[in-house]
């Protein structure tokens, strides 16, 4: 009865933690259009460029690759305090990522706090929609409204 006793618990343990584990795991998901990025989990900026890489390194369109088509980009249930322009401009290994054509931007339900000034420079002439909403925002930068509705 002992050790029965003591399987279940090592047993509850061993599944407690393996789905603590899986929580905490950051994903990113391409529809098959190519143009809607959708990340779920992101806890840092750094793993957000890697699950970026990762997804967009399974593609076989050189400007898909390097995440040119994707106009549509969703942050999700993230622990980001604070973004700056390497959210959609940054180098991963030996490529160089640029998102320079997003329409639409969600970043949401997280611990968002303060954007960087100029985090929207790249994407402030296509960008035309913003949704932060279901964050902590202390400040949001100002930057060129012209597109967004």
């Amino acid at each position: 009865m002992k050790y029965i006793s003591v399987s279940v618990y090592l047993l509850l343990f061993v599944a407690n933690h393996f789905v603590s584990s899986q929580s905490l795991t950051c994903t990113c998901q391409l529809d098959s259009t190519g143009m809607t990025m959708i990340c779920d989990n992101i806890q840092t900026i750094f793993a957000y460029q890697r699950c970026l890489h990762d997804q967009l390194n399974l593609q076989t369109d050189y400007k898909l690759r390097r995440g040119g088509l994707i106009t549509n980009l969703t942050l999700r249930y993230h622990q980001l305090q604070s973004v700056s322009k390497h959210l959609f401009e940054f180098s991963y290994g030996n490529h160089f990522y640029q998102l320079n054509d997003l329409r639409y931007l969600r970043i949401i339900n997280g611990t968002l706090q303060t954007i960087q000034e100029k985090t929207f420079d790249l994407i402030q002439n296509s960008l035309e929609h913003l949704d932060l909403s279901n964050n902590e925002l202390e400040s949001v930068p100002k930057f060129s409204m012209n597109n967004l509705m």
